[in-house]
């Protein structure tokens, strides 16, 4: 990136809610470009996803995740920002093995997300999920998150 970005708006679920990697773009940021003001604006949202995709008893059955779309307009007019970063999938494949119709969706929310950010003149960067801690959730999981999150 040659010309730092005036706003950086982030976008993700919890890890980007949880500003650990947003932070480290903002310092990157203030050493590429010290006299240069970035405005970084973390819009995280925990549980949120790309797909639209919930499973069964989500948050104990109160609400189905949330969706980037009920809110980016919104989001977008408040902060307008030139550049934009957004980190989904983990939620997206809600926890269970590859699966193409949930694959499917969550390539329609990215292809949403990317014409939605053009449409504003913005520029869209993506950062891939993190990797997933599986001692931390169900070490005795038939199968392993992190192999889908590799497709994500």
């Amino acid at each position: 990136m040659t010309n730092p970005p005036r706003t950086l708006l982030c976008l993700g679920d919890s890890n980007t809610w949880a500003g650990h990697w947003v932070d480290m773009v903002d310092a990157a940021l203030a050493v590429r470009f010290p006299d240069q003001a970035v405005d970084v604006v973390n819009a995280g949202l925990p549980s949120e996803t790309l797909s639209g995709l919930s499973e069964d008893g989500h948050a104990g059955g109160a609400f189905p995740r949330p969706v980037v779309f009920e809110r980016l307009e919104r989001v977008l007019d408040a902060h307008r920002p030139d550049t934009v970063a957004a980190c989904y999938g983990m939620n997206d494949g809600i926890y269970q093995p590859l699966d193409e119709r949930r694959f499917a969706a969550f390539r329609q929310g990215v292809e949403r997300l990317e014409r939605m950010v053009a449409a504003r003149g913005a520029r869209l960067f993506w950062i891939t999920p993190p990797p997933f801690d599986r001692k931390r959730f169900d070490a005795n999981a038939p199968f392993d998150y992190d192999d889908v999150l590799a497709a994500y």
